[in-house]
């Protein structure tokens, strides 16, 4: 096992992950190229934990900007967003709630599905 640089002692192995947020975070010594403005028509979130609770994760809100800063609007949302497993919305006695707020399982795929309609290219997401 390798000693990491300034890593105060601590045991660093390439090889094996390393946790960041829940996530294992890979070491390697490939170049690795991150767009500066990533581009496409589909997105797909995963969201792995929540902020704590054991039952259930919601947003607010999420906000897309493209190439210009200028705010990406999507025009149909139920037909361009998908989310696994549905909010609670869609419950009897439900319907008017503005967040989207839905079943949390740990170990389960919980996923955003958004349909942009064209190829667009992406400044920010902003979350909340």
């Amino acid at each position: 096992m390798n000693k990491k640089p300034g890593g105060g002692g601590m045991g660093f192995n390439p090889k094996k992950p390393m946790m960041i947020s829940n996530m294992p975070f890979y070491f390697t010594n490939r170049k690795v190229s991150i767009p500066e403005l990533p581009k496409g028509r589909f997105m797909k979130l995963i969201i792995y934990s929540t902020w704590g609770d054991n039952h259930y994760l919601g947003l607010n809100g999420i906000e897309f900007f493209d190439e210009r800063g200028e705010k990406v609007m999507i025009r149909d949302v139920k037909m361009q967003v998908r989310a696994n497993p549905a909010d609670i919305n869609c419950l009897p006695g439900y319907g008017k709630d503005p967040m989207w707020l839905a079943p949390f399982t740990k170990g389960n795929e919980h996923t955003i599905d958004i349909d942009f309609q064209t190829p667009t290219s992406f400044s920010m997401i902003r979350f909340w």
